[in-house]
């Protein structure tokens, strides 16, 4: 059972008990200085139809007296606009996006890049339970809803919402006023948490006394309350971060928990704000109560702490970040309304209203994102998994090329210590094959052929990094397939590809956690269907590499389907 937190020293002190990363001290900002800094998940997901922007001012929000930063955007994907990078995917696809933010002089400041993966607008099969976790911003059911209508416009997989708030279809857990520790503790009598019973966190019974669905899925949005309730009007400390992040790891340890909660559930966290940008929107709100650029400050250092724990899986394997955040137009996405500019000036301009609650068209934005991170997800989903490929695990099976030394096992990413470590040899191709007439191998090149691989970097490689492919080819012609991918201590620092003439290709890396990604490609090999297949694992695909340790794991090789399916384990 996971116990509730019960006050906030204790919450402090259980930090640091169950290995929680102190937090950095608040950064002193000298007058008209700015540092910016990037709050970036690994994976920013997509659908076909529905635009994606990256809004500038919401990358790092500035605080007042200072002056911004111009941002740079690189990508094979989108293009860049006045006030950010924008991009309206047609089809499903996968590439890197660098930010920079940059000086007046041009000078790179911080940088950070991520992911962009369009999938599917149908991925998924069947109906899947989503339970929203949050306060005001989702109370209004207005963000749940849209996203409950963009799944029901996609077909494919659909979801069903669940929750004791809200009304008819539109189901969830956001209340007005909450905090993290409203979800981490017992709670009060004006902010009860209905995941309580006794001294622990029970989703299983909450579940059975609101005669709802187990959830599939989690996205939880939560932070804002406690930024300006919990820190106030002073620059966050490491214990307040550290605090928020403790009740945040009860509450996710509850949801997934074997005991009292769904070990399978997948959560995403939502990043919050980036709030109104216009201070009379605080003003508005607030008064001048508490200073904004606190606010601002706190937000951005609590977005920070929030990618670096949870992203990706590295807290806890099932859950996610999702940049929602960086989707909201923090001009054009909260409420105004026309009113004198003064008593003495009759002239009418837009005085904002709201700077915590996005109007109708920032909950749409929001909904984008939360959508698109959904169906990320769902993407991820078992549709058909038929692995065609032996050994899939021993490469002493396979033929090996450029001489790579065995090392000893590491544990792979089911938990066992199956998977080995290879070393590959100093600027030279190193690669293992599964070529037409091995022993158990008859695959072919079809329409729709997916090959992919489990591969964590060890060390050695070129600055820290391995460069890494899955690829194909016919047998009968000289069309090859393959996409390379540099992969380091906790990161994919970029993909590159080779297209056969007159067909098409997509790949993707999914974050597994400690350490691994599942690194994939689709093909459309129509003009070789049929054709014998080489199937190929690459541990140092260019030979100006110095030699990396890595470790490949599950490769798998697949027909009639455009995304891998979950591993199919081989003899």
């Amino acid at each position: 059972m996971k116990k509730l937190a019960l006050t906030v020293a204790a919450a402090i002190s259980a930090a640091f008990i169950l290995g929680a990363s102190p937090m950095s001290g608040p950064v002193q900002l000298r007058p008209n200085s700015y540092a910016p800094t990037l709050a970036i998940p690994d994976t920013i997901y997509a659908t076909p139809g529905h635009e994606v922007n990256v809004w500038g001012e919401s990358l790092s929000p500035v605080p007042s007296g200072a002056t911004g930063a111009a941002y740079s955007y690189v990508s094979t994907l989108g293009r860049v606009t006045t006030r950010g990078w924008r991009f309206r995917p047609g089809a499903t696809t996968s590439a890197p996006l660098t930010i920079t933010a940059l000086d007046a002089n041009g000078t790179a400041l911080t940088s950070a890049t991520t992911r962009i993966v369009a999938v599917s607008d149908s991925a998924g099969t069947g109906s899947a339970n989503v339970l929203f976790i949050g306060d005001s911003v989702l109370a209004s059911g207005g963000v749940v809803g849209q996203v409950d209508t963009l799944f029901t416009a996609g077909g494919g997989g659909t979801i069903a919402l669940q929750g004791s708030q809200g009304s008819g279809k539109i189901l969830h857990e956001g209340r007005i006023g909450y905090e993290i520790r409203d979800f981490a503790t017992a709670g009060d009598a004006g902010h009860r948490n209905p995941f309580a019973y006794a001294d622990t966190l029970n989703l299983q019974q909450y579940i059975a006394d609101s005669t709802l669905a187990a959830p599939d899925y989690a996205v939880i949005h939560l932070g804002g309350n406690d930024i300006f309730s919990t820190v106030g009007a002073h620059v966050m400390t490491s214990t307040e971060l550290d605090s928020l992040l403790y009740y945040m790891d009860v509450l996710l340890e509850g949801i997934t928990s074997a005991d009292d909660g769904y070990p399978d559930c997948k959560v995403i966290i939502s990043l919050i704000g980036p709030w109104a940008s216009d201070p009379s929107a605080f003003g508005y709100v607030y008064g001048a109560i508490a200073q904004r650029r606190y606010f601002d400050q706190n937000t951005a250092a609590f977005n920070r702490a929030v990618v670096a724990r949870y992203d990706g899986g590295a807290h806890l394997a099932n859950v996610d970040v999702c940049a929602s955040n960086l989707f909201i137009d923090r001009i054009n996405g909260y409420a105004s309304a026309q009113d004198s500019v003064s008593a003495r000036c009759a002239v009418q301009v837009p005085w904002y209203n709201n700077y915590l609650h996005p109007k109708v068209q920032g909950n749409r934005q929001m909904a984008d994102a939360m959508y698109a991170h959904l169906r990320g997800l769902r993407n991820q989903e078992v549709v058909q998994a038929n692995n065609l490929l032996p050994n899939s695990t021993d490469f002493t099976t396979w033929t090996a090329t450029g001489a790579p030394t065995q090392g000893s096992n590491t544990t792979d990413p089911l938990g066992g210590s199956n998977a080995q470590t290879w070393t590959a040899a100093t600027n030279t191709y190193t690669r293992f094959d599964k070529a037409p007439g091995a022993a158990g191998w008859s695959g072919t090149m079809e329409a729709n052929t997916v090959i992919s691989c489990y591969m964590k970097y060890i060390s050695g490689g070129e600055s820290g990094a391995a460069r890494v492919a899955v690829s194909a080819r016919s047998a009968a012609a000289t069309a090859t397939w393959y996409v390379e991918f540099a992969i380091g201590a906790g990161s994919c620092l970029y993909a590159s590809s080779n297209v056969a003439a007159g067909s098409t290709l997509q790949y993707g890396i999914d974050t597994i956690g400690g350490g691994w990604y599942r690194v994939w490609m689709w093909c459309n090999a129509t003009a070789d269907a049929g054709e014998a297949a080489y199937a190929r694992i690459w541990l140092a695909y260019p030979n100006t590499h110095d030699s990396a340790v890595v470790s490949p794991w599950g490769a798998q090789f697949e027909t009639g389907v455009t995304t891998p399916g979950a591993y199919d384990a081989t003899p």
